[in-house]
């Protein structure tokens, strides 16, 4: 089935009794995932909804193929977000497994993406605070459930979406690299801690006041929670270097954020997980400016690309890098 094409969603609805004939409902589809199709129902006599289908083969310029079952992972992992924070996570209606396809409730067209505001130079301190706590509750929570542990154990999808072209990819411009990648991959492949989102980032937290919602998780899995933390923080080390203007600021925002969730967490060991978010985060910037998936805002500016390469570089030099040398390299750069 290709539900981007809107005559099959349209059928597709209708069959399940999510929309009539003459209904008034619209579809609209939306731009700017590389991983699958996804519509939006407005609908005129009951609140809208979102219609998602995994793709095989993803849109990206690189060749990066994938199991269209993570829409299973994704629809399991939006409950699970749903159950422990059901203000931060939209409901699941259900989940199609036969098409790979999932239905959830849509958020009203007013919602925000957080990213496009921190693009803006608006830097909204309530919700950066809103989005770390809810990251840490999840995992958290998740670290004492079996049956969260047992439900997301593959991590086959993380490893086709981030270890391979973020990591795996990545590393093979930089050969003198090639020892230490292996022990960050060890870490992320081998470790069983909590529900790890995989894609924690602005772009996919939505925002409405002081009220976010978090999307997007089919590259949930039971892992290591150093890889959430590094993903999320390294978006604002990228708009730090991209918006120099307002470099400081974001820098800031991360490391209020980095207070507010370790001063927090209780599941493992505090400087352990410090010293383990050091060792992947060097990898993810060098990812988004070498990898299979570059970061679109940075993707033009080879001086500004340099500066992420020489700061990545410069944290792996230190024998035990923390976010303090982030600013230290930051500095040194702009």
């Amino acid at each position: 089935m290709d539900i981007s094409r809107e005559d099959v969603l349209e059928e597709y609805l209708e069959e399940r009794g999510l929309v009539g004939k003459g209904d008034g409902h619209k579809i609209r589809y939306l731009s700017g995932g590389v991983s699958g199709t996804v519509a939006f129902v407005e609908r005129s006599d009951s609140f809208p909804l979102i219609v998602k289908e995994a793709l095989q083969k993803l849109k990206t310029k690189a060749d990066w193929e994938c199991d269209p079952g993570r829409m299973e992972t994704e629809a399991e992992a939006n409950e699970v977000y749903h159950e422990i924070d059901p203000e931060s996570a939209p409901k699941v209606l259900f989940y199609d497994k036969e098409n790979h396809i999932y239905v959830r409730e849509a958020l009203p067209e007013s919602w925000r993406m957080w990213k496009d505001d921190l693009m803006s130079g608006c830097l909204d301190f309530n919700i950066a605070a809103k989005s770390v706590k809810t990251l840490l509750e999840v995992h958290e929570k998740s670290s004492s459930s079996r049956e969260i542990r047992a439900k997301f154990a593959s991590k086959d999808v993380f490893d086709n979406l981030r270890i391979d072209p973020y990591i795996r990819y990545t590393v093979k411009k930089y050969p003198g690299l090639a020892n230490r990648v292996e022990s960050v991959i060890s870490l992320l492949l081998g470790s069983s801690i909590a529900l790890v989102h995989g894609d924690y980032s602005p772009k996919n937290i939505m925002t409405d006041g002081k009220q976010i919602a978090v999307l997007d998780f089919e590259v949930a899995h039971y892992g290591h929670p150093a890889f959430d933390l590094a993903f999320f923080f390294n978006h604002f080390i990228l708009k730090a270097v991209k918006f120099a203007e307002y470099g400081n600021a974001y820098l800031a925002m991360m490391m209020y954020m980095k207070e507010l969730y370790f001063s927090s967490m209780s599941y493992m060991d505090r400087d352990e997980l410090e010293r383990n978010v050091m060792e992947v985060l060097p990898f993810l910037m060098l990812a988004r400016v070498d990898g299979k998936s570059p970061v679109e805002y940075l993707s033009s500016d080879e001086k500004k690309k340099e500066r992420v390469r020489n700061m990545a570089l410069a944290l792996m030099l230190e024998s035990r890098p923390s976010f303090k040398d982030i600013i230290s390299a930051y500095n040194k750069e702009n």
